[in-house]
């Protein structure tokens, strides 16, 4: 009966970490707008200050796709790595038991 659950337990799994998922895709950033012709001139007697910049320095441009790419091979990794573990649990029991109940016709 153990057996049996275990295995239940081992498919229902495969098939939870199997499942398509939906991708969400980031929404684009808003774009500052500037009135054309709204500067003023600065009043006589002080120095213009320059505007503080609102743009953040560029940082690593990444491959959409090739992220996504790697994204899909991390998955398919985990997924057997978990799927190797979980067949090995399952053979180490059923040695287990094999041995168990080889031992128990033998003692009989």
């Amino acid at each position: 009966m153990s057996f049996r659950l275990l295995l239940a337990a081992a498919v229902a799994l495969l098939a939870v970490l199997t499942a398509p998922q939906a991708v969400a895709t980031p929404a684009p950033a808003p774009v500052a707008v500037q009135a054309a012709g709204v500067e003023q001139p600065p009043p006589s007697g002080t120095r213009p200050v320059p505007a503080p910049s609102t743009t953040a320095p560029a940082g690593p441009q990444l491959d959409p796709a090739q992220t996504e790419a790697q994204r899909t091979e991390s998955r398919r990794k985990l997924t057997m790595g978990i799927t190797c573990g979980v067949l090995l649990v399952l053979v180490v029991v059923g040695r287990r038991a094999r041995t168990k109940h080889r031992a128990k016709v033998q003692g009989s």
